[in-house]
């Protein structure tokens, strides 16, 4: 008799869409980087599924995995610029904000 049954997925849908890889970006010819989602404590997430203003919530998750050199790159982008890292460091980390 043959095992018909698909092998069960470990981890939870949030751990295998998450990479613990670093997330880079370029800024004015300089190369940054950012923590993955996977480095978020899950109080900053539960603070974020509570935000209403969906720009207040991006801000507190970059803070959460930004530092130095690479906060001070994203505070200089014009927002649409900062937009488009932050929804790459999205597909890349495996994270979001919701609909």
């Amino acid at each position: 008799m043959s095992n018909t049954r698909k092998p069960a997925l470990r981890g939870t849908a949030t751990e295998r869409e998450a990479t613990p890889s670093m997330f880079s970006f370029e800024w004015q010819g300089e190369k940054y980087s950012l923590l993955p989602a996977t480095h978020i404590k899950a109080g900053v997430f539960r603070k974020v599924a509570k935000m209403e203003n969906e720009l207040e919530a991006m801000f507190t998750l970059v803070e959460a995995v930004a530092e130095g050199a690479a906060l001070e790159a994203l505070d200089e982008m014009p927002l649409s610029e900062f937009g488009e890292v932050f929804k790459a460091w999205q597909e890349h980390s495996g994270a979001g904000l919701g609909e």
